[in-house]
């Protein structure tokens, strides 16, 4: 369970740090590149503890999945989703 909040503080720093390396992702700014984060963290914290396992210490190989998760889901997002229009 701790690795579980470890991998939402990872994808709560992904998102941030996601709005400025994929500013173009519409999808409610800055929560929704928090959400989106969040999800691909988890997403890749439980990969990587599934299919990898402890690396180097307790909790950081959940987490640098959690980090390439939360990022890898945002280039996603933003490669293969089209921007939304912006109405005045």
């Amino acid at each position: 369970m701790p690795y579980f909040i470890y991998w939402i503080i990872a994808g709560i720093a992904t998102g941030l740090v996601g709005q400025y390396l994929f500013p173009k992702v519409w999808f409610g700014g800055v929560p929704g590149n928090i959400a989106i984060s969040i999800a691909g963290a988890i997403a890749g914290g439980w990969l990587f503890n599934t299919y990898v396992g402890d690396w180097k210490g307790a909790w950081s190989g959940g987490t640098f999945g959690a980090i390439l998760g939360g990022l890898f889901l945002l280039g996603f997002f933003r490669l293969f989703l089209p921007n939304k229009p912006k109405t005045t």
